[in-house]
């Protein structure tokens, strides 16, 4: 699992996550949720950290999930 800077990207950056993917990787960006109520920038690395590791399915998912209706 790779998680990639945000931007900008350049091609080499690009030609770099493609060829990781072509070879399994999980490419995510560390987007922080704006969905989701945060008070403190911690929380915001909490919820990503917490995010990665779902992914990685390990355990049961202990991200917070979007629970709007839109």
């Amino acid at each position: 699992m790779l998680l990639t800077r945000e931007a900008p990207l350049t091609l080499a950056h690009l030609r770099n996550m493609t060829a990781a993917t072509e070879m399994g990787a999980i490419l995510m960006p560390p987007v922080p949720p704006f969905y989701l109520p945060h008070a403190t920038v911690t929380d915001i690395a909490r919820q990503i950290a917490a995010r990665a590791v779902d992914l990685l399915a390990v355990a049961p998912p202990v991200a917070a999930a979007w629970g709007g209706s839109g």
